[in-house]
């Protein structure tokens, strides 16, 4: 059995150029975290729809 999956070191340098946040998807993340303050983003990928006024701890799991 094989996993596919991106390679962050290999992309990295120009995903940012490319990825952009979808604002729909960023109101609904808005909503959805409410009023907390501290947020667990388990599955983190590249971070597009952290809230800026929020402490974030991003998770990536990973089997290495």
């Amino acid at each position: 059995m094989s996993i596919s999956s991106f390679n962050y070191d290999q992309a990295g340098e120009t995903y940012g150029r490319s990825r952009q946040t979808d604002p729909r998807i960023a109101a609904y993340v808005e909503r959805a975290i409410g009023e907390a303050q501290t947020i667990i983003n388990v599955g983190a990928g590249a971070g597009s729809y952290e809230p800026k006024d929020k402490y974030v701890m991003a998770v990536e799991p990973s089997i290495l």
